[in-house]
Order: C-alpha cells, then structure tokens, then sequence
C-alpha cells in the first residue's frame, strides 16, 4: 500500500471531497440491498449507508462538498437510483 503525505489542510480536503465523489458516483444502491431506500434520505439514514458519522456529513455539507437539501432545519441527501 502506497503512502500518501498531506502537506496541507487544502490538499486533505480536497482528496477526502475526490474520495467522497467517487464513492458516491460509483455505489450502486440496488447491489447492496438498499432498493427499498426513500428518494430523500434524511441525516441518519445517509450517515448509515455512506458509513459516516452525522458530524462529519454535517461538516461536508457546510463546506460544500456533497450535495444536499436543506428543508427547514433539516438536511436531506437525495438518492441518486
């Protein structure tokens, strides 16, 4: 396994957002069993399939670096299948 060096919070950032893209343009919902998921899924319910904790979504979304909608207080991330 290669070792990556981050000389920069800048360049963390970016290869965590890269990374982030990549899995979710490349997850296919219908293989892993998650058909009956909603067309929005709310906070937990991305936080779950993504393997992610709640704060660090929270964190991307209010760096930009994933999608979301924002009704009222709530955050809804839309499912891409």
């Amino acid at each position: 396994m290669e070792k990556i060096i981050i000389s920069t919070p800048i360049e963390l950032s970016n290869l965590i957002e890269d990374s982030l893209r990549k899995i979710l343009l490349h997850t296919d919902i219908h293989k892993e069993g998650h058909s009956d998921l909603p067309e929005l899924l709310n906070i937990l319910q991305a936080s779950e399939y993504l393997s992610l904790a709640k704060q660090t979504l929270y964190g991307f979304t209010s760096k930009g670096v994933i999608p979301h909608l924002k009704r009222g207080k709530k955050l809804y991330f839309k499912n891409l299948n």
